[in-house]
């Protein structure tokens, strides 16, 4: 497999021989307790993960689906012992290949508990697709809501679906998707304050939330430092699909780029002006600064 020029990788059926990996990242929300009579009908509760008042130790399952069928064996996390919160922050490594994979592949999630001497029970499931509609592979951070109490099927326990009380929630995550695409302009330090503002408003939205959502990491493909996309393709198919390949910012020239921002400069000079004294406070512009101004005031707009 070879990158082209507009930073795509194309998945052939002999190429990419890569295993595919998968970070599970964070469980979030609220885990229903069992009630009195629970306890009555099943004393195992008592002594289960889902009866203990700090979180218990769970565990997450991986499989590999395509039109109903599990491709591959599952793949688990390894045991860890969590305090406040469950993070396992964990890549995993399943036993399929790029090449391998079909263009319908699903990954399933399950997330289980201790319920008895050598005895688990699901706690919830969830699934996503690892191509979208588009035929490009996922990337980046997703949070997929756990359907409670039930294995991960991809025909009941779809992981991207659309919850009204989390309106705010998926509406930042696609603007996070078409900042990762290039469709919106990079600033640095903007960034990091936008993305770190968004990071506390999803967690907020999950632990309010009364379903459980588990944060799962699909890899970026980085060569000599460019970031491709893994777009699935194989030999002999006539489909086409649609990519932006660039970023819909209309770029402007903007002749009055160069000259002085009149605004910023008499902010500046107020500004110092506090700092100086009383008596600077009531800074005029000076000669030049007001002619310039009549002249901006007596412009005519241009006509339409």
């Amino acid at each position: 497999m070879e990158p082209d020029s507009d930073k795509f990788w194309y998945v052939h059926s002999c190429d990419l021989d890569v295993n595919i990996q998968v970070k599970i990242g964070t469980l979030d929300g609220r885990r229903e307790k069992p009630n009195y009579e629970d306890l009555l009908k099943d004393p195992l509760l008592k002594h289960s993960g889902l009866h203990q008042a700090a979180c218990s130790d769970l565990y997450v399952t991986c499989h590999v689906y395509a039109e109903g069928r599990e491709l591959t064996l599952p793949v688990r996390t390894s045991h860890k012992s969590f305090s406040s919160r469950w993070n396992w922050n964990e890549w995993l490594t399943l036993p399929l290949r790029f090449s391998d994979l079909p263009r319908n592949a699903v990954l399933a999630l399950t997330v289980y508990d201790c319920y008895g001497p050598r005895r688990s029970e699901p706690l919830g499931g969830s699934t996503i697709s690892f191509f979208g509609k588009h035929g490009v592979f996922r990337q980046g951070l997703h949070d997929l809501r756990v359907w409670p109490n039930c294995v991960a099927h991809p025909d009941n326990t779809p992981g991207k679906v659309q919850d009204p009380g989390k309106d705010q929630m998926q509406r930042l995550a696609k603007l996070a998707k078409k900042h990762r695409n290039g469709q919106m302009m990079k600033v640095d330090w903007l960034d990091r304050l936008t993305f770190r503002e968004i990071e506390l408003i999803n967690e907020r939205e999950k632990r309010s939330s009364n379903s459980m959502y588990l944060m799962v990491e699909f890899p970026r493909v980085e060569h000599e430092g460019v970031i491709y996309s893994v777009v699935w393709w194989e030999r002999g198919d006539q489909a086409e699909y649609d990519h932006h390949t660039s970023g819909s910012i209309v770029r402007i020239p903007d002749p009055e780029i160069a000259l002085e921002n009149l605004q910023e400069s008499k902010h500046h000079r107020l500004a110092r002006s506090l700092r100086s004294g009383v008596t600077d406070r009531d800074l005029k512009p000076n000669l030049s600064i007001r002619d310039t101004l009549h002249v901006i005031m007596s412009t005519r707009p241009p006509s339409s």
